[in-house]
């Protein structure tokens, strides 16, 4: 399995964005993990749209529809190890 870790994007911010080699990167992964302050619901979609399943928690600078769409903690098992 191959997972795509990202954290702190604070996307959007200008003309800031994620490099096409990172994308890349996600869209092959089998699972995105995104450790907090995304920013905006609009960055989680599309980071949704890239593919794979996107996992997620909020961070102390998301806005607050994305605070309630996400948790603060998450604990998954993947192929037997548990990630929190």
């Amino acid at each position: 399995m191959v997972i795509g870790i990202i954290a702190d994007t604070h996307l959007p911010r200008g003309e800031r964005r994620l490099p096409e080699s990172c994308l890349a990167r996600l869209r092959a992964a089998d699972l995105i993990l995104h450790a907090g302050d995304i920013s905006t619901v609009g960055v989680l979609d599309e980071l949704s749209a890239l593919g794979p399943a996107v996992l997620a928690v909020h961070g102390n600078v998301d806005e607050p529809a994305l605070r309630e769409r996400l948790p603060a903690e998450l604990e998954v098992e993947l192929d037997g190890v548990s990630l929190r």
